[in-house]
């Protein structure tokens, strides 16, 4: 299936008409949402000096250390996504 072939940290859907760049994402991983500078894979803000490097292009590999930077931020969201989803849930019914 599509998602057992999906790359980690990239969104299931890239959009081919913005900057291909790979963000952070709250450590999910995602795709920048700017538009792409003519004749460029990438908008004005990733493309100068290379900077969609950081965290590579949404269509190809994590570079190793901004992967273990996701891999690191991966474990602590999950343990506290129940938490959260209590306290989203106590804010939204105190008036």
């Amino acid at each position: 299936s599509m998602a057992s072939t999906r790359k980690p940290f990239t969104p299931e859907e890239i959009e081919w008409t913005l900057c291909l760049a790979r963000t952070w994402n709250a450590g999910r991983g995602g795709q920048c949402l700017r538009h792409r500078r003519d004749g460029s894979d990438f908008c004005a803000m990733h493309g100068a000096g290379d900077k969609w490097m950081v965290h590579g292009r949404v269509d190809g590999n994590v570079p190793e250390k901004k992967l273990r930077e996701f891999e690191a931020a991966t474990p602590a969201r999950k343990r506290r996504r129940s938490e959260t989803c209590e306290a989203s849930a106590f804010l939204m019914e105190t008036p």
